[in-house]
């Protein structure tokens, strides 16, 4: 369920927005769409940001299938099944991660990282880490995880 949020912020504003701002009543504030063809010009936000207003940017972004911190991609043509493809990895991911700290009984993000994301690059293991954390947090939120003097462990066995 989402609750009443304000305001809903996007530089530019996506069309995704809308369905949020109408459910929740929040403003949609953002840059309007530019005339090159390249953004979607029926999407124009309630306002624009106004100089020395402070506003939260935050949230996930999805480019050409990944999430990254920085950067842009290209156009996704088939938007909706990449943002499935990403939330279906997001999950199980998420199950990993409770499947091993039941296996481990507890570890720390140190101990946990190579396990969870054995699948990936021993490189890549230092923003790995991050992830978890990040993941941990949530599932720490839902209580399916608790940590206790950096060890973390399954809520539920």
């Amino acid at each position: 369920m989402i609750s009443r949020m304000t305001p809903i912020v996007g530089t530019p504003v996506s069309p995704l927005a809308s369905r949020p701002a109408e459910r929740t009543g929040a403003r949609v504030i953002g840059l309007p769409p530019t005339d090159d063809g390249r953004q979607d010009a029926t999407v124009a936000p309630q306002r624009q940001p106004v100089d020395g207003e402070r506003l939260l940017f935050t949230g996930d972004h999805v480019l050409e299938g990944v999430s990254p911190v920085t950067l842009h991609g290209g156009v996704m043509e088939r938007g909706k099944d990449i943002l499935a493809a990403l939330r279906a990895h997001r999950l199980a991911r998420e199950e990993k991660v409770l499947r091993s700290l039941r296996r481990l009984a507890g570890a720390t993000l140190d101990e946990l990282t190579p396990v969870v994301y054995d699948d990936a690059a021993v490189e890549r293991h230092r923003w790995a880490w991050l992830t978890l954390e990040e993941q941990l947090i949530k599932l720490a939120r839902e209580c399916r995880a608790s940590e206790r003097d950096g060890l973390w462990r399954p809520s539920h066995p």
